[in-house]
């Protein structure tokens, strides 16, 4: 587990050296996510949210999320429905797609997301 957090913490740091990769106006909630690579086939966001705060509502495609941090989060999906979770670093999880908010609980919520562009 240690390998996969120093790996991507590596790919973190080296991606976002990258002045190409700034943050683009498709950004998630810019003010918790960061763009830290894209190509044509994934987008790679640096999330960061702080205790008790929350995203603005906004969409992803479906994704893969690597949480940097331990945490609880809360997500409110645009039908309302709110689901709960708890994180642990480097426990890699699925992301469905979809519009949602994102709210952090008593801890900042900091993750690397891996969001897919190709079509099922």
């Amino acid at each position: 587990m240690k390998r996969i957090i120093i790996t991507l913490a590596a790919m973190f740091l080296c991606l976002g050296a990258a002045p190409a990769f700034a943050q683009n106006a498709t950004t998630p909630s810019p003010r918790h996510f960061q763009v830290v690579f894209e190509n044509s086939q994934v987008r790679v966001l640096h999330v960061y949210i702080n205790a008790k705060d929350k995203t603005e509502p906004h969409e992803l495609h479906d994704a893969v999320a690597v949480p940097l941090t331990d945490y609880d989060v809360k997500f409110t999906g645009a039908d309302g429905k709110v689901t709960e979770a708890h994180r642990v670093a480097g426990q890699a999880s699925w992301v469905p797609g979809g519009a949602r908010v994102v709210e952090a609980g008593d801890k900042p919520a900091e993750a690397i997301v891996v969001e897919l562009k190709t079509k099922k």
